[in-house]
């Protein structure tokens, strides 16, 4: 990352150096980013006049089932919201009932 700092804005390097990026200090950022997605999304929910779920299902390169749950929100605006909602692994088979049963066991969260 400091390599690429260089070459794309050379006189912040050191700023760049300064950045800690220990495994520890990424997990908490991520976790912190994704609280805030999480209270968004409920935020903006909880206005919607009407909602669709789409879901995704593949499998990753270990080949566990990953589910992939995306919200399209319509506001009294008529502005339209789309977000990834939730993404989860799927440890069982992936029958229609298990994939319904991970979408709600994750929604009861």
């Amino acid at each position: 990352m400091i390599d690429s700092a260089s070459v794309l804005c050379p006189a912040k390097r050191n700023q760049f150096e300064s950045i800690s990026l220990s495994r520890r200090t990424i997990a908490r950022r991520v976790d912190d980013i994704s609280e805030i997605l999480h209270l968004w999304l409920q935020n903006k929910a909880s206005s919607f006049t009407h909602f669709a779920l789409a879901r995704d299902e593949t499998c990753d390169i270990k080949d566990t089932a990953q589910l992939l749950i995306f919200i399209r929100g319509i506001l009294d605006s008529l502005e339209t919201v789309e977000q990834l909602a939730l993404m989860q692994s799927v440890k069982c088979t992936t029958t229609e009932e298990d994939l319904l049963d991970a979408v709600n066991s994750a929604y009861q969260d």
